[in-house]
């Protein structure tokens, strides 16, 4: 047996976790009410009983062997009830459509844009989307508040910035009657969509400041520097793995990723949690050459990777690599020890309790069971020696 030392990082290896039965939970809560969507009332009625169980025999068995596996159960049933009633929740407001007038009835809209994006594309060329705060019926003079979120498609590029009120006149709101379109809408948090060719605008109010829209438009005009300065093939490249904007070039990443397709590498233009470790890894290397107090330099590579977050385009895998970063440098700077599995395990149900429909679509699942396998396989055959 070795002589026990003490190891140089802050890694140490994973044991079995009550987290990982939170995660477990959720999956199984989530997965349920997908499937039986009415019986949301059994599954909160069970999860309760078997909590209170759970937490009784806590108390009786004074093994702690037998202690942790009850534990542990609990923890899943915590879960399971907070996944199962966090989707339905979702769920009931998204099938809500009283507030939409039925079809074929037209509507005036009063909203805030959030978000705007110019797209490549011959039928639509931008879409905006707005938060409703009152709509009405066509032709009628009193308004309905509301606080529903609407994706707008427009066939022609509009001069509308982030944060402008405007209001919308004989507008078709429409709710997604396709089941894999409605469900990407509820994961994006969007109610219903309209699609306009000749839209009649009324700017309501305009506000002197707004932090999104100088976000916005600093992250505009970076990508616009970038594309007068790059050759056509390395702006296309550079927007969609540094930046994560796959629209603006959206052609001729198509055209490369049949040619990656073919070799099998399709996935190296794809932005993921890797581009994030080689940009901090960098940006970690530089800052060790400066006589900077070790908790200052932790300070400036989070405030570093926070500009770079806000001023590119994000997916649930940038997300993923984000909050890992950010709990591995808090860590640091309180030099707590953690662990890779431990970290990827909190930030999967702080994503899945937050936006728990992300757990049907490929690019989450592929994130977390790729990433997470990796690290489980890397602590089986790499633990510590004592």
């Amino acid at each position: 047996m070795n002589i026990a030392t003490r190891p140089t990082h802050p890694f140490v290896p994973a044991q079995l976790h009550p987290l990982y039965g939170v995660a477990i939970g959720l999956i199984i809560g989530i997965g349920l009410e997908q499937l039986v969507f009415p019986s949301l009332k059994l599954i909160i009625i069970s999860s309760t009983l078997l909590i209170i169980a759970a937490t009784w025999s806590i108390y009786t068995y004074k093994n702690d062997t037998l202690r942790f596996i009850h534990f542990f159960i609990l923890s899943i049933f915590i879960g399971l009830t907070l996944g199962s009633a966090r989707l339905h929740q979702m769920r009931s407001i998204h099938a809500d459509t009283s507030w939409i007038p039925s079809s074929p009835k037209r509507s005036d809209l009063k909203a805030t844009i959030v978000d705007s994006n110019r797209l490549d594309q011959p039928a639509v060329k931008q879409n905006i989307l707005l938060q409703i705060t009152d709509i009405r019926e066509s032709g009628q003079q009193s308004w309905t508040p509301t606080s529903r979120t609407i994706l707008w498609y427009s066939t022609k590029a509009l001069d509308l910035t982030i944060a402008d009120t405007i209001e919308l006149s004989d507008i078709l709101v429409k709710h997604a009657k396709n089941d894999d379109f409605g469900k990407y809408l509820l994961k994006e948090g969007i109610d219903a969509t309209i699609f306009t060719v000749n839209p009649v605008i009324k700017l309501i109010s305009k506000p002197e400041w707004s932090a999104w829209r100088t976000i916005h438009s600093l992250r505009l005009n970076v990508l616009t520097a970038l594309q007068k300065k790059l050759s056509y093939n390395a702006f296309s490249l550079f927007s969609s793995l540094f930046l994560g904007n796959r629209t603006i070039r959206k052609k001729h990443i198509v055209h490369l990723s049949e040619q990656f397709r073919l070799w099998g590498i399709s996935h190296h233009l794809a932005r993921s949690g890797l581009h994030l470790v080689i940009f901090s890894f960098i940006w970690d290397r530089l800052l060790l050459c400066t006589p900077i107090p070790f908790i200052a330099k932790q300070l400036i590579l989070i405030l570093i990777i926070a500009t770079y977050f806000i001023l590119s385009w994000s997916s649930i895998s940038f997300i993923r690599a984000v909050l890992c970063f950010l709990l591995y440098r808090v860590c640091a700077m309180f030099f707590a020890p953690v662990h890779t599995f431990y970290v990827l395990v909190f930030v999967c149900c702080s994503v899945l309790i937050h936006n728990p429909a992300q757990l049907f679509f490929l690019d989450f699942q592929l994130s977390f069971l790729l990433t997470g396998s990796l690290a489980w396989f890397n602590q089986l055959y790499s633990p510590y020696k004592i």
